[in-house]
């Protein structure tokens, strides 16, 4: 027969054991936590993933918040299509848009390294990335032509100017200029943060090697150039719906 002595210990036991995993749910209850704006911003953002022709890689922007300056710093980065350690291709913290060429052995991507953004290309070989275009309105939605041998691209410029020194001279006197209202008569006149300037988006086209650029299509202040961006036509998205047309590079 089981002594009292020995009876109580067994059941305090019993009962210690018993109240293990409820301690346990309480412990992982308190751990838990409503999402702050601290785990919003240390979150790395991936965005533009681009596969290689030939299947193997894929290039992608990888974007890190800096709290303290306010601004998110993004690099571009290649990973192995069966996983793997992803390698960092740039250090700037101003890239992103990665295009891969025809042969897939270089990208051209956008970046703001040196103030306006422009196409820039990287070798996967390694090396340092060199500056394709120099227009003083900057450069958007770069893309290969089939042959490798040119990029196309977009920049935001003044219908009425014939080449970048009267685009570079309009800005620098609009700058200086201490008038700064504005007067719209058509819509869209201001889009999130920024204001529509007196500018159109046109396509032009470079050398890979670099070079001068060429406009492919230049149009009249009543249209521009949405190029390439998921299956939108190349039309105008500001003119009237009458005056919308499409335009063929």
């Amino acid at each position: 027969m089981m002594k009292p002595a020995k009876h109580f210990f067994l059941i305090l036991s019993l009962c210690a054991l018993a109240c293990l995993p409820l301690a346990a749910q309480k412990s992982a209850a308190a751990d838990k936590r409503a999402m702050t704006f601290d785990d919003l911003v240390s979150m790395a953002r991936v965005s533009d993933p681009q596969v290689s022709p030939d299947g193997m890689w894929v290039a992608y922007t990888l974007g890190a918040v800096d709290k303290t300056a306010n601004r998110t710093n993004r690099n571009i980065w290649v990973v192995s299509t069966n996983g793997g350690q992803p390698r960092q291709l740039t250090t700037s913290g101003r890239d992103l848009q990665p295009q891969w060429s025809p042969d897939g052995k270089k990208l051209a991507f956008l970046s703001g390294r040196d103030g306006t953004q422009q196409v820039w290309m990287i070798s996967l070989e390694g090396g340092e990335a060199t500056k394709v275009t120099r227009l003083s309105t900057g450069a958007d939605n770069v893309q290969w032509s089939p042959d490798g041998k040119l990029l196309s691209f977009t920049s935001e410029v003044y219908p009425d100017c014939a080449d970048d020194a009267c685009n570079e001279k309009r800005d620098a006197e609009r700058e200086k200029s201490k008038v700064k209202a504005r007067i719209y008569d058509a819509l869209l006149y201001r889009h999130w943060d920024e204001w529509w300037d007196y500018k159109r988006s046109h396509l032009f086209v470079v050398s890979a090697g670099g070079g001068e650029p060429r406009v492919r299509a230049y149009n009249s202040r009543c249209h521009e150039v949405i190029p390439f961006v998921g299956n939108r036509a190349l039309t105008d998205m500001r003119a009237p719906r009458a005056q919308r047309k499409g335009l063929t590079p």
